[in-house]
């Protein structure tokens, strides 16, 4: 009996033994990856790399030699409509809302026509149009040849006096949009017969009628007005094409710089500094599409040549250092993230520090106080060019809060 006793014993040893080893092995293995599994920090982000547990502050903006916050800019952004009311609540007539297609936000009001049938939808706003320079949105048009007429009008409480847009040169897909409040037209048959003013807008209608014999099917999303951009532009640089656009974006009242891109890659740089060599450089990156986004710095916006430090877009888990030449693109360091992905919308912290041949990349999700060290690398390939943000592969990202500092 008391060897039997004895085995027991042991045997209860044994296993609490084998336990402890687990707990011991487990907590070693999360503490080398990061992960702490008791932490209540739910913006701690765990990632892979060359990285190690270094943090710094992010820059102040009184630190920065330059820092822009695009809420702070003369510019604005004034939202008209996200298109992500309720059914009931926002846009009225004909149109519907399509949560299958949008292109932002999670869904975009769709109009339908049959066989030269007219549809409209109407919403009622409050914008301050007197103060509106531009219309800013984005439009989807499934078959460019179904149409007879697509237009924007912009009226008074019960259109009897409107302004008028027609969309043309439109191309299959989604497009972007920007309409100077010059190139509407008045609505009424005789211009001298039109009595309204932009201070009078309390309305705004879409309409779509389809050719005979023909489906035509438009969807239409973020609808928004801008103020002056020049000052805002005049402090960045980006190439000019039909590839590239770049502007204000507002939504739930907050402005940011929306960067679309359709070409391989698209850099946007800060007008000053014009070269930087050694520096420090943060912005905080919203990635809205699949396409990766982050910094640019030692390049030439013009080619699109130089660094990029770039995390991936929605649902993504990477996060690179890649250099652009004439051969193209090339990744130079890179990791993941252990336990997340990067949502479409959400903030996140990037910053580079650069000294010499020694490149420091640095993230963190904005409400997080420190910027964890991701990855060091030395590479020569270049050595000092303009510094901003960019897209790379096709899609968007909005940025906000870029702060440069040279040493």
């Amino acid at each position: 009996m008391k060897s039997v006793g004895l085995m027991l014993v042991v045997g209860r040893v044994l296993v609490a033994l084998a336990v402890l080893l687990i707990l011991l092995i487990g907590g070693f293995i999360w503490w080398r990856q990061g992960i702490i599994p008791w932490s209540n920090q739910a913006d701690n982000i765990s990632f892979s790399g060359n990285g190690s547990n270094e943090t710094v502050v992010p820059l102040a903006a009184d630190e920065a030699d330059v820092a822009i916050s695009f809420n702070e800019v003369a510019a604005k952004a004034i939202e008209i409509s996200t298109f992500e009311d309720q059914p009931g609540s926002g846009w009225q007539g004909g149109g519907l809302y399509d949560s299958g297609n949008a292109y932002e936000g999670q869904q975009s009001l769709q109009l339908i026509s049959l066989d030269g049938q007219s549809v409209s939808s109407e919403l009622e706003t409050k914008a301050d149009f007197a103060v509106i320079e531009y219309l800013d949105m984005a439009v989807q048009v499934d078959n460019v040849m179904a149409y007879e007429t697509l237009a924007i009008d912009i009226g008074d409480g019960d259109f009897s006096d409107y302004y008028r847009y027609k969309f043309t040169n439109l191309n299959q897909g989604w497009n972007i949009v920007r309409i100077s409040k010059e190139q509407f037209t008045t609505g009424q048959e005789a211009t001298d017969k039109s009595t309204l003013t932009w201070q009078d807008v309390e309305r705004v209608r879409l309409t779509l009628m389809s050719r005979p014999n023909s489906i035509a099917t438009v969807r239409f999303d973020m609808l928004g007005g801008l103020t002056q951009t020049d000052d805002l532009l005049n402090r960045l640089r980006y190439p000019r094409g039909t590839d590239y656009r770049v502007g204000l974006y507002g939504q739930y009242g907050q402005n940011h710089l929306a960067v679309r891109n359709n070409a391989p890659s698209m850099a946007v740089a800060l007008a000053e500094p014009k070269e930087g060599r050694d520096f420090k450089l943060a912005a905080t990156v919203r990635p809205q599409s699949g396409a990766t986004s982050g910094l640019f710095f030692r390049g030439n916006y013009v080619n699109g040549n130089g660094y990029y430090f770039t995390i991936a877009g929605d649902l993504g888990d990477e996060w690179r250092l890649q250099r652009k030449n004439a051969d193209g693109f090339e990744t130079v360091l890179q990791g993941e993230l252990d336990n997340d992905n990067f949502i479409k919308g959400e903030p996140y912290k990037l910053m580079v520090e650069v000294r010499g041949q020694t490149i420091k990349l640095f993230m963190a999700k904005s409400s997080e106080e420190q910027l964890r060290l991701l990855g060091e690398i030395t590479d020569g390939e270049f050595s000092a060019g303009s510094v901003g943000v960019g897209v790379v592969d096709a899609g968007w990202s909005t940025f906000d809060d870029i702060q440069y500092k040279a040493f």
